[in-house]
């Protein structure tokens, strides 16, 4: 299992322990979809901010900050998280959960695997990047 699909889990246990999953109803398109995207995941509010944000017109990417791991108690090496790259038309189902003033946006592929988690402190902000998920699915190739 590689270090993206282990952290995605382990983010997706802990939302399904400690959280509360928030009935979501998508909204009105918002006028510049791809830059809500962007702001959102720029302003992640997880653990750690995004180390690495692209978002185009068909997919939005992020890479999980890099970390120093120690081996042999003397060498230090800096482990690069994988890059996540999402497809936009990919995501068949979006999941929002709440969880101490946290909101989870989740996007879900048609196969059920959880495609990314990305957190914001602010209600309003979730649903619009939801909403913007679901515009930028639906526009035309």
């Amino acid at each position: 299992m590689t270090t993206t699909k282990a952290l995605i889990l382990s983010a997706a246990l802990v939302l399904a322990a400690c959280s509360s999953p928030v009935q979501y109803r998508p909204g009105a398109a918002p006028a510049q979809p791809q830059k809500v995207v962007e702001r959102l995941l720029h302003e992640h509010a997880g653990s750690a901010p995004f180390e690495r944000v692209v978002v185009s017109e068909e997919w939005f990417e992020f890479a999980e900050p890099s970390y120093q791991q120690r081996r042999l108690m003397v060498l230090r090496e800096t482990v690069q998280q994988p890059v996540v790259r999402v497809y936009y038309r990919s995501i068949a189902k979006i999941n929002v959960y709440q969880s101490r003033g946290t909101w989870y946006v989740v996007p879900e592929a048609k196969d059920g695997r959880e495609m990314a988690t990305v957190a914001s402190t602010s209600q309003q902000d979730a649903q619009q990047f939801a909403d913007a998920l679901v515009a930028l699915g639906a526009r035309p190739q």
